[in-house]
Parts: C-alpha cells; sequence; structure tokens
C-alpha cells in the first residue's frame, strides 16, 4: 500500500501539468527490441515488449496494436481454468501473449472506470462473462538504448473470459496511454513510432525492433522514400484502425504462373496491424485461394484429423510460393515464399512458439474471425515484416517503405528523432543537426515545466503521505467491474470506438 499511496498521486498529478506541457526535443528516442521474452516460470516464452509488470515483477512479452489505446493484460486465472495440468497452463500464457496475476502484486491498484486516469477507454463487449480490472501498477520496460525503465503508475486492464484466449496487447493507438505514460515521465521526445517487426518465419527468423520518438533509417532500404498514408484512410472498416489501406491486387505466384485472389475492377479496404501475424482474407478472396493452392478439410486416410483452414500435406508446397500485394496508390510488396509457408506451428507444452506437426504445411493465410474477434481484412506481422511502418498521429499519417532485413550491413542503426511540434524532417541522432538541438525558448520552457512537475512531485508526496497515514489499518478490496452491469461512465474519457473483440488464438493463427 505504501507504494500504491506514494506514486499513484504523483503520476497522476503529474499528468494534469504534463499535458501542457511542450516536448522536450533533447530526450533521444527509445529503442525497444521486439523479441522472445522468457515469463516468469522461466519457461514459457512469447515474441513481443518486455515489460515486468507488479511487485515482484511478473514477466511479459507483449505483443503490439495500434487498434487500441489502452494496454490489457490477460488474467493468469483465465488460463487455470482452461487448463488441466501444468504444461497447459505455460501453453496457454504463451497463446495469450502473456498474463498477468493481480492478486500476487502487492503494488497493484485497482480503480473504478470513472476514476482511471487515461485520455480515453477502448470498446468493452457487454455479457458472456467478461470482467475487467482497471488500474494501476509499477512497470520495468526494456530498452536496448538505456537500462530498465521505470513506469511506476502503469495503467493497464486486466481481462478475464476463458472463452477467448487471446487477451494481451500492448495499445500503441493515437490515445495510447502507454506513449502518454513515458511522455509524462519525459522519457521519449514524442509519439512518433517506427516500426521494424522481424520475422517470425521457420527458416529466418529474426528480432525486430520499435522507435519511440523516432524511426530507424537504417532499415528503409537504399534510394526508396517513405509512402505516405492518412490515418484512418477511408474509414469503411468496422473497426477502429488507425493504419488503413485499400488494397488494389493480390497475386499468389506458384508452380502454374500467377494468379490474383481479387476479383478484378475490385479495392478491397484492410487493416494493417502487427497484434496477429497471418493475414486474414474475406471469404470470396479465401474462396479463390482455397482453389488455387488445391485447399481441403477433408482428413488425409492415414489415421490423422482434419486439415484445419490453413494447413496442408507436404505436396502442397509448390502451389503456395509468394504473394505480391498492390496497395491503391501502386504501393506494392512481394511476400516471399519462407514467410509465407512453414510447418505447423503453435504453442508447445512448454509454452513456445513452435513446430507441432511436422508432416503438415501452414500458410499464413485465413479467413473468418482475426484476432480482434470480428471478420475484417487484415496485413499482419508477415506484411510488416517486408516493410518499415511509421507512424506520425501528430501529422495525421503513417508511413511505408521496403525494409532493410537481417543484418544493416555492419551498423546497427541510424536512429532518426522526430518533435511532435516538428514541421521539419527528422534529423539523425547519430550526426545531430543545429534543427535538432533544443533551443533557447525549448530550454527555459523546460526549465520552467521542470520547476512545476517538482512542485507537484512534491504535493503528490504530501498527498500521498496523508492517504497512506489515514488508511494504513484499512484493507482495500479488489474491484472487479462486469460489464453485465456496467457503473455510470464518465464520457468525457471515452473515445467513440468501434468495437475491439477478443477472438480465438488457437495452434492454427501465426
Amino acid at each position: 500500500m505504501l507504494f500504491s499511496a506514494f506514486v499513484l498521486p504523483v503520476v497522476l498529478l503529474v499528468s494534469l501539468v504534463a499535458v501542457s506541457a511542450s516536448p522536450n526535443c533533447s530526450i533521444p528516442p527509445l529503442l525497444l527490441p521486439v523479441m522472445n521474452n522468457t515469463f516468469s516460470d522461466g519457461v514459457g516464452l512469447n515474441r513481443g515488449i518486455s515489460l515486468s509488470i507488479g511487485t515482484p515483477g511478473q514477466l511479459a512479452g507483449m505483443r503490439m496494436t495500434m487498434n487500441l489505446n489502452n494496454t490489457r493484460l490477460r488474467n493468469a486465472a483465465d488460463c487455470n481454468v482452461l487448463a488441466p495440468n501444468n504444461s497447459a497452463v505455460v501453453a496457454c500464457r504463451g497463446s495469450s501473449s502473456s498474463t498477468f496475476d493481480p492478486d500476487l502484486s502487492t503494488s497493484w491498484m485497482p480503480v473504478l472506470e470513472g476514476d482511471w486516469n487515461v485520455s480515453s477507454i477502448d470498446f468493452r463487449p457487454t455479457g458472456n462473462g467478461t470482467t475487467v480490472i482497471q488500474g494501476y501498477d509499477k512497470a520495468v520496460l526494456s530498452a536496448n538504448n538505456t537500462a530498465g525503465l521505470l513506469i511506476p503508475g502503469f495503467p493497464f486492464e486486466v481481462w478475464s473470459d476463458a472463452s477467448s484466449p487471446n487477451k494481451s496487447a500492448l495499445g500503441l493507438g493515437a490515445d495510447s496511454s502507454f506513449l502518454q505514460s513515458l511522455a509524462v515521465l519525459g522519457y521519449i521526445p514524442s509519439k512518433v513510432l517506427g516500426l521494424f517487426y522481424g520475422s517470425r518465419s521457420e527458416s529466418r527468423p529474426y528480432d525486430g525492433e520499435l522507435v519511440i520518438g523516432g524511426y530507424n533509417n537504417a532499415r528503409i532500404s537504399t534510394g526508396v522514400s517513405l509512402t505516405d498514408f492518412e490515418i484512418g484512410g477511408s474509414g469503411a472498416l468496422s473497426i477502429a484502425c488507425p493504419l488503413q489501406v485499400l488494397i488494389k491486387d493480390i497475386v499468389l505466384g506458384n508452380s502454374k504462373g500467377s494468379f490474383s485472389v481479387i476479383e478484378t475492377g475490385s479495392t478491397i479496404p484492410a487493416c494493417i496491424d502487427p497484434l496477429q501475424a497471418q493475414f486474414t482474407f474475406t471469404s470470396a478472396m479465401y474462396a479463390r485461394w482455397e482453389s488455387l493452392t488445391n485447399h481441403t478439410f477433408d482428413a488425409p486416410g492415414d489415421g490423422s484429423g482434419n486439415y484445419t483452414m490453413q494447413t496442408y500435406p507436404l505436396s502442397a508446397e509448390p502451389l503456395i510460393g509468394n504473394l505480391t500485394i498492390t496497395l491503391s496508390n501502386g504501393y506494392t510488396t512481394v511476400i516471399p515464399h519462407y514467410e509465407l509457408l512453414s510447418h505447423e506451428r503453435g504453442s508447445d507444452p512448454e509454452g513456445k512458439y513452435a513446430i507441432t506437426n511436422s508432416s503438415r504445411l501452414m500458410a499464413a493465410v485465413g479467413t473468418g474471425l482475426t484476432d480482434y474477434g470480428i471478420d475484417v481484412p487484415l496485413l499482419g506481422g508477415v506484411y510488416l515484416s517486408q516493410n518499415y511502418l511509421v507512424v506520425d498521429y501528430f501529422k495525421q499519417k503513417f508511413s511505408l517503405a521496403p525494409a532493410v532485413i537481417g543484418a544493416i550491413n555492419g551498423k546497427s542503426a541510424d536512429i532518426y528523432k522526430v518533435c511532435e511540434s516538428s514541421t521539419s524532417p527528422a534529423t539523425s541522432s547519430a550526426t545531430p543537426s543545429p534543427s535538432s538541438s533544443p533551443s533557447k525558448s525549448k530550454t527555459n520552457a523546460g526549465a520552467i515545466t521542470g520547476g512545476v512537475v517538482g512542485g507537484v512531485v512534491f504535493l503528490g508526496l504530501c498527498v500521498g503521505l496523508f492517504f497512506w497515514l489515514r488508511k494504513r489499518d484499512l484493507h482495500s478490496p479488489d474491484v472487479v467491474i462486469t460489464h453485465e452491469d456496467p457503473p455510470t461512465r464518465d464520457t468525457s474519457k471515452i473515445s467513440p470506438r468501434t468495437p475491439w473483440q477478443p477472438g480465438r488464438l488457437s495452434s492454427e493463427t501465426i
């Protein structure tokens, strides 16, 4: 309780000042590895951004999504309900993209939804037994250009719904409470995102990198420029997706030739997002894909089970070559064979993403419900494996460019810093120009802001001490909110967002 009593008032009060403070352009961008992270049990792991949450710290490897503003973690109790033994529990944690047990953290501070200090609250489904606890806890963020960064009052949701495996995601939307926390604490110069997704391919996997406050110019192919898109696109999707595009054509290349899976003259709205790795096609697109690849659900007759939507016999490999995606503005991406196809994979008994059936192939293409719980065309992590993504919510745009895959010619990075208030091109942090250095006015503003924040911190400590002395003999029960009978909301904090319904994540989703 001492941690919560002191730190929470500080974070809440500082945030009131920080929202009006000018960006501090002297702060370097933050570099976060996208890699496999081992869970607290030392066995299971998940690919994503490394976070240690709570006291003692519970390790998480968080997948990323631009479709959410609030970070959410699956309640660890869900896996205990679903799983009959320890190995199944570990596998459940891996397929859930990490879990969190609020009962094991002495610093967890639940609050009512109306008292949750975030810019906006994402849509939450009603009914179906879904319960949500929102609150604050301390988190430590692993960055590769600095020591572990402490976020003392990290806001996130703990979801519980035993019927749906995929519940954990690091929200990187336009009103991201995670990005706002980093800005308040002075860890980033802006909320601009630069993402090199890396690869989960079977034969050529490699780690990725998320830059916050700029982008890695060394990951953009030589001689090409970023292609810009408007945030929100046409708004034609039934999901709150900021990275919307229109697909002009998708062509499958295989041993028999090149074949489009889109009807001639059509354009298909789609969402780009890294939470899910695979492509999700419309039912009409998948029907063409199914025909071109000779897919069948029928069992092979050797005593094994039916094929799934994504699995094939080994003999089908020549029919699944590469995939060429052309967007409405002409931007084109070729997905190579090694990204599109693998042996059948999923969460093994140790919670690791691994080959689960070496006698079958698995394509990174499906249809129907996505990991968002709705049927929407999706260009996921496999698409981003070939592209570098820059997201600038301040300028209402995102950009794509062909990515440099693998090692970068012996150098690790060429990080360009971007400040939110800047209207000029980004400058490299490796070779700073005068424009990238804070001006006198910015320095003065920073000093003023620092003084104000210092005063607020002192006031927060006093307030925290008061509440701790007042409540030290009281026990505060956990606050659990069920949305079958929701409390009255402060609608000023809620953005009108389209439903994000967490869906299934079975062993066939990659």
